[in-house]
């Protein structure tokens, strides 16, 4: 696995910082946000940030059809890490997280993450 850092801006943009020191932005799995991410409260933008991570970190591009039964492996640990990270970051700041975080989090609950 590639070790990125989640980079969320006060702006409510969210970049994805690579190795190389470049950035795009983090895809939007829309699940329970269509207006986007949010977080530092326990609402459905944080939740859908939420996924997105996961979603990024594991690799996935979930379909329509996955996202709507969730049918996908992001999908079930969405809401804790929500609650466990997303909720407590500083709302209307920025946040800072690494995928070896957020890998070592989703192992600890039995979730396979590739090296």
């Amino acid at each position: 696995m590639i070790k990125k850092i989640y980079r969320g801006e006060a702006d409510g943009k969210v970049k994805v910082i690579l190795p190389s020191g470049k950035s795009r932005p983090l895809q939007h799995v829309v699940l329970h946000s269509p207006t986007g991410f949010g977080w530092g409260y326990g609402g459905s933008g944080p939740a859908d940030l939420a996924l997105s991570i996961l979603c990024d970190v594991l690799g996935e591009q979930p379909t329509a059809e996955q996202i709507y039964h969730g049918r996908f492996n992001a999908y079930p640990h969405h809401q804790d890490f929500k609650r466990e990270f997303v909720a407590s970051w500083e709302f209307g700041g920025g946040f800072e997280i690494d995928s070896d975080t957020i890998a070592d989090w989703l192992r600890k609950r039995g979730v396979e993450v590739q090296p």
